[in-house]
């Protein structure tokens, strides 16, 4: 397990598979009143980052890995991938803010990337240059904040004009955030 999202009665764990040895990479679906797994879903290879949009509960999982650069559009109701969508770099997180997920990406040189997806199309509509090597994102209602690993930085994305509004010398390695 890698990656974890609530929406409503049920908890999405990603399952991080890097090569196939027999068992696929997949997000199990667990239902909390019964403390079980009622499916299970395979997605691209090394999936990370989950979320789960709160307008619709489709769930947007990160295949993090040079060969599927890619992420996954769960439709809740089926319990099944709707749509794979390719990007060019390996995504990690993902934030929901809006009718928007932000999808960070890990690349090193010279920049990594934000990939904003318009959710009702399930399309990538911006690309927003960030720091090194962004893993960990988080949504307010009017930031998304990048933690950029490699620059030791955390990028403020203003959602209204898709930019980088300042950028936050943090320290060593900032990998996760979170925004209460």
């Amino acid at each position: 397990p890698y990656g974890i999202a609530t929406f409503g009665q049920k908890v999405y764990v990603t399952n991080n598979v890097w090569w196939s040895s027999g068992d696929p990479a997949t997000v199990k679906v667990i239902d909390i009143n019964t403390n079980s797994m009622v499916a299970t879903i395979p997605v691209g290879i090394n999936p990370t980052g989950i979320a789960v949009d709160p307008a619709t509960g489709k769930a947007y999982v990160a295949n993090h890995n040079d060969l599927s650069k890619s992420f996954s559009v769960i439709n809740p109701a089926s319990n099944s991938v709707t749509k794979t969508i390719p990007i060019n770099n390996p995504p990690a997180g993902i934030a929901i803010s809006g009718n928007r997920a932000y999808v960070t990406t890990t690349v090193n040189m010279p920049n990594g990337t934000v990939e904003v997806i318009d959710t009702g199309t399930d399309t990538v509509i911006s690309s927003i240059p960030v720091g090194r090597d962004s893993w960990g994102i988080a949504a307010s209602g009017s930031y998304v904040f990048v933690a950029n690993q490699a620059s030791d930085t955390v990028s403020v994305i203003d959602i209204a004009t898709n930019t980088v509004v300042a950028t936050l010398n943090v320290g060593d390695d900032p990998t996760h955030l979170a925004f209460d």
